[in-house]
């Protein structure tokens, strides 16, 4: 009998302990440290990266993430979304949901899981599919982990690390681990990050392991540098590779650019009716640049831009003859197109890899890493240099813009490839100019001719405008002027498309209010076609440095044509400020009753201490104070 009691009791301390296990509580919201509540939408719980290298033809991942959504603002964090390819496959996803307290509400099933093509309307051939979660939960807060295996079948592609999420997300811990052979030469780049790396040796492997533990949410602060400057981050890039059969080494950027050069090799058969008739366009009077312009302009209308990410993980470009053929390609295809008509006609150009898009600091050239995203081309001639974006139907030779300007670039040469510079704009080059003629009559109301005119980076900025439909074109030009009372009378866009090409667009307005009228006085403000307004807010405890992408600059002429009756009582004096940041000035003139106002403001370019930030919103203040100034008319006694 005892034995039955024993055997009893052990059953039912067994069936105690698995309801226990089931029920166990996991990661309760009240454990979040009170630190890491503050400014957060959402916070990190526990996020796991293990990757082990397994050969030069295969790798293997393991990926865990546990995040707790307090906010509406932080949904999209609580969907699990996981792109892969032929390259690379997704396996045993695993995950559920947590609620306030800890316990588990829901655990995924396969049924859950969606798998759908990740094409984008620009593509035409896409490989890459994403496998999703909707958790579906709305309760906040609430908790979701997921888990997953990578299965890689290359050693080109590693899973780098960063801290962040997004802005306004904590992180209570994170882990992140390669192990590699003892002989190989692992490559890792630490940025912004103090904790030390820890090295295990078992067998013949080593790993290395960092670990980061209760970050506070970043928050948005304006002026600041990409992400990649100041966010905790470690980039992994390998050292000798295998992808597809294609062999590579990126211990440097000349091995790098070889195997850029063993993708492209014996690609550029142009059929020859093609070129006999680029042949025919060609003059022994034209200029180097003249007959580059017409190979390239041949492209432009012929072919069309369609994104094509399949193959070698999408880095090997149809070959020129089935581009011409097809008249289609992505940036790789159609760069090596117009490369293979130059170079036939005995012109020196190079296929060239770009990180392309607003950062323009993700190429580092102490780090070999294939961080790129863009293909453009680079010519070369006796005494000068030419850069010619190959998707773009539009823009004229030779012509950067920002979204290419100012970066490292991997310019490919057989056996000799280089990492460069492109060019920036300097602030006379990169200018808005705008002329404007404003009659004014006794009551306020105005009649204006504005002619703003653009070129540098701001041409590229503002010709998409000619692309738009009427209806949309006059949309967004009406939202783009700052005037409280306005009506477009008639408007014209002229384009002066040439190396450094120019755009002017010419409107005609009607301002029924546009001076202010007190009693027989007239208020005049004297900027009021182009005034500066936008300060961003003052910082106490700044943590990012200013970073200001471009330089820039405005040059006005403003001339207001009095009313017979009126004159002018008084005028602004003139201002001039000059900082390490830039400059403004501004001059105002009566001139036989004209008021004639001249102002130039410009802003220079680069990475300045965070300390200085509101010395710089001290001098954007002094530039909108100057630019609000009144001119008061009375009336002719």
């Amino acid at each position: 009998m005892k034995h039955h009691c024993n055997l009893l009791v052990f059953a039912l301390l067994f069936l105690s302990n698995s309801i226990w296990a089931k029920d166990k509580l996991k990661y309760p919201v009240d454990e979040i440290p009170k630190a890491l509540l503050s400014n957060a939408h959402a916070v990190v719980r526990y996020q796991s990266s293990t990757t082990e290298y397994v050969s030069a033809s295969r790798m293997a991942s393991k990926q865990t993430i546990a995040i707790t959504i307090l906010k509406e603002s932080a949904l999209e964090l609580s969907y699990f979304t996981e792109g892969y390819t032929k390259l690379y496959k997704i396996e045993d996803i695993e995950g559920a949901v947590y609620d306030r307290a800890g316990k588990r509400i829901k655990r995924f099933k396969q049924d859950d899981i969606i798998d759908r093509s990740a094409i984008s309307e620009a593509s035409l051939y896409d490989d890459t599919r994403v496998k999703l979660i909707d958790p579906k939960c709305t309760d906040y807060p609430f908790t979701v982990e997921y888990s997953y295996s990578m299965k890689m079948n290359n050693s080109y592609i590693w899973p780098s690390w960063s801290l962040y999420k997004g802005m306004n997300v904590s992180v209570q811990e994170s882990v992140v681990s390669y192990k590699v052979p003892q002989d190989y030469n692992f490559r890792y780049k630490v940025s912004n990050f103090d904790q030390e790396v820890q090295i295990s040796e078992e067998d013949d492997c080593k790993t290395y392991t960092w670990k980061a533990q209760n970050y506070a949410a970043p928050t948005f602060e304006p002026l600041s540098p990409p992400v990649s400057i100041w966010a905790p981050n470690i980039d992994v890039a390998p050292s000798y590779f295998e992808l597809k059969g294609y062999n590579g080494n990126l211990e440097s950027w000349k091995g790098f650019g070889d195997f850029c050069y063993s993708l492209i090799e014996g690609r550029d058969n142009i059929p020859e009716e093609t070129i006999n008739e680029i042949g025919q366009s060609l003059t022994d009077e034209m200029t180097d640049y003249e007959k580059i312009s017409k190979i390239y302009e041949f492209s432009q209308k012929k072919n069309r831009y369609i994104s094509i990410q399949e193959g070698i993980g999408g880095q090997q470009p149809f070959d020129a003859e089935t581009v011409d053929r097809l008249s289609y390609g992505d940036c790789k295809a159609l760069t090596n197109y117009i490369m293979s008509i130059l170079n036939h006609f005995g012109y020196k150009s190079h296929y060239t890899i770009v990180s392309a898009g607003e950062d323009n600091t993700k190429i580092d050239p102490e780090f070999v890493a294939d961080n790129f995203n863009h293909v453009f081309l680079n010519v070369e001639l006796p005494k000068d240099t030419l850069w010619i974006e190959c998707t773009n139907s539009h823009s004229p030779c030779g012509y950067i813009s920002d979204f290419t300007d100012d970066r490292n670039v991997l310019v490919v040469k057989n056996g000799n490839s280089e990492l460069i510079k492109t060019p920036s704009y300097s602030a006379e080059e990169n200018r808005q100019a705008i002329n404007a003629i404003v009659n004014l009559n006794s009551d306020g109301y105005a009649e204006a001719n504005v002619r703003a005119s653009y070129k540098g980076a701001l041409y590229g900025n503002e010709f998409w405008l000619t692309t738009l439909d009427e209806q949309d074109r006059k949309k967004h030009i009406t939202n783009s002027i700052d005037i409280p009372t306005f009506k477009i009378d008639k408007y014209d866009i002229d384009v002066i498309k040439k190396r450094s090409p120019e755009l002017h667009k010419t409107i005609d307005l009607i301002l029924p209010d546009f001076a202010t009228k007190m009693g027989t006085r007239l208020l005049l403000k004297t900027n009021k076609v182009n005034d500066f307004s936008t300060i961003p807010a003052y910082a106490r405890n700044r943590k990012n440095p200013v970073y200001i992408r471009h330089n820039y600059s405005e040059c006005d002429t403003l001339t207001y044509n009095i009313p017979e009756n009126m004159q002018i009582e008084s005028i602004p004096k003139d201002v001039n400020v000059d900082t390490p940041y830039g400059r403004y000035c501004c001059s105002i003139k009566n001139m036989n009753n004209q008021l004639i106002v001249y102002r130039y403001l410009e802003i220079n370019k680069g990475m300045y201490p965070k300390e200085e930030y509101n010395i710089f919103r001290e001098f954007l203040e002094k530039i909108a104070t100057a630019d609000k100034a009144t001119t008061i008319l009375i009336p002719k006694t």
